[in-house]
């Protein structure tokens, strides 16, 4: 509106009107330019919708109750001392290996630190 009203008014030079009108024009063509924008509120709503219905389906249908696989504690403590025997195998080689990891990197690490000094 402010505008119009600068473009009515007679005291205006016409550089001045010249100036507004190349901007309005610089407006309307930056208002083309733009990418129209789409409401990503409804997407969000819809995939919320979704994820709870989902959620809402596995907690109906559940999975069924678990029961003790061993009648005797003594026989669960043996297998269950077996288990953990392995992880701990497991882990100590992967120490080894990590420990001749370092050793390895040493000697090019000290051969660098001669060069730097």
């Amino acid at each position: 509106m402010k505008e119009k009203e600068y473009m009515n008014d007679t005291s205006m030079s016409g550089l001045e009107s010249s100036l507004i009108e190349l901007v309005n024009s610089l407006e309307a063509v930056r208002r083309l330019n733009e990418p129209e924008r789409r409401p990503a509120g409804r997407w969000i709503g819809i995939a919320a919708a979704a994820a709870l219905l989902i959620g809402l389906a596995l907690s109906f249908t559940g999975s069924p109750r678990l029961k003790d696989t061993y009648d005797d504690p003594h026989l669960a403590y043996a297998e269950a001392e077996k288990a953990l025997a392995l992880i701990s195998d497991a882990m100590s080689g992967g120490a080894r290996k990590t420990a001749e990891a370092v050793e390895a990197f040493e000697a090019p690490r000290e051969i660098i630190d001669n060069i730097i000094r």
